[in-house]
């Protein structure tokens, strides 16, 4: 258009943010009911864990051999995790 009274012109209009995801940060601990570390691990670092914003869960019905394994979501990265967990070995585990 040579004239702005000739046309009309769309008004920008703001959009809204989007809406943020929050990550996921799951733990999924695969026990089984007579094991020692499996017991200590929820008693001692679950919370520390919780306090760092991931969900714990635990599961009995399982086919891993060994327990505690842990299957962990943190955002993008999944991973899983054999033997007793502390909060720094797992975060040297998703800094690989």
């Amino acid at each position: 258009c040579s004239s702005d009274l000739e046309c009309e012109h769309p008004k920008q209009v703001a959009k809204d943010p989007e809406p943020t995801k929050k990550e996921t940060r799951e733990i999924i601990m695969f026990s089984s009911k007579s094991c020692p570390p499996c017991k200590r691990w929820w008693d001692v670092e679950r919370e520390a864990f919780e306090r760092r914003g991931y969900t714990v869960a635990v599961c009995y019905d399982h086919q891993y051999p060994r327990t505690p394994t842990f299957a962990i979501t943190d955002g993008s990265k999944s991973i899983e995790i054999v033997g007793y967990m502390t909060p720094d070995q797992l975060a040297k585990e998703l800094a690989k």
